[in-house]
């Protein structure tokens, strides 16, 4: 299977809950062709994606794309009282992406309901649970394309019944952070003065070459001139 991931979570768990979930379906549907005769032509995409859980997936086909929300790195905390600035009974708290809100508020501890606003302190080291049960789902939705469902044909697809598919079993599958390398940090100077040196040893050799070249021709001019008794024209 190809799998080209662009987000932060590490392919090699991504790669183990998808598997689950195709083992998970086809313990029920029996396809024709299983995916462990189709995983060598197989192609996951997993991307980044701002305005929520997406997929797509190619029908009768061995294509999947997968677009994970980008705030699903994120971790927040819920604020307190103080975080807040009340305006006409409005409490205002800044989004994950930088904008703002006017929240109306009957109760301030409501605000406990808006996890979109709390306040972001850190990366999450782990998908949560509740988000690898959305996604869990998602691929088995996806997975149902690839074997020939549709989400108009009620029947077949018996009106996209996947959303309330048990996948408790997620739990089981940590999905994490990409590690972080850091590149060594260059000196430059240090690298320019080392790449002096090696250029001019090469000017070195060239030199040298020359000079080899220089007393072999000379030594033969004056040879020849000594033999025959003539100097070639300057």
């Amino acid at each position: 299977m190809v799998i080209k991931n662009s987000t932060s979570w590490r392919t090699d768990d991504l790669r183990m809950l998808f598997r689950r979930a195709i083992k998970e379906v086809e313990k029920i549907e029996k396809p024709n062709r299983p995916f462990h005769k189709i995983n060598r032509y197989y192609h996951w995409d997993i991307l980044n994606s701002s305005s929520g859980l997406r997929g797509r997936a190619r029908l009768y086909g061995r294509w999947m794309m997968i677009k994970i929300p980008k705030e699903w790195i994120i971790k927040t905390e819920m604020p307190v009282k103080e975080d807040a600035i009340i305006e006409s009974g409005k409490y205002r708290f800044n989004s994950i992406s930088g904008s703002y809100s006017w929240i109306t508020l009957d109760n301030p501890e409501d605000i406990s309901k808006y996890p979109h606003y709390w306040k972001v302190v850190g990366e999450l080291d782990e998908m949560e649970f509740e988000q690898k049960k959305e996604l869990g789902r998602t691929i088995i939705h996806e997975y149902y394309h690839n074997l020939g469902a549709k989400t108009q044909d009620a029947q077949n697809y018996r009106n996209d019944w996947t959303k309330n598919w048990n996948v408790d079993w997620v739990k089981d599958y940590p999905i994490r952070k990409k590690p972080i390398i850091l590149k060594p940090q260059v000196d430059i100077k240090l690298m320019r003065y080392q790449r002096a040196i090696k250029n001019l040893r090469r000017a070195e050799t060239r030199l040298s070459r020359a000079k080899t070249l220089y007393k072999k021709w000379f030594g033969k001019v004056k040879r020849y001139e000594k033999v025959y008794n003539f100097k070639v024209a300057n």
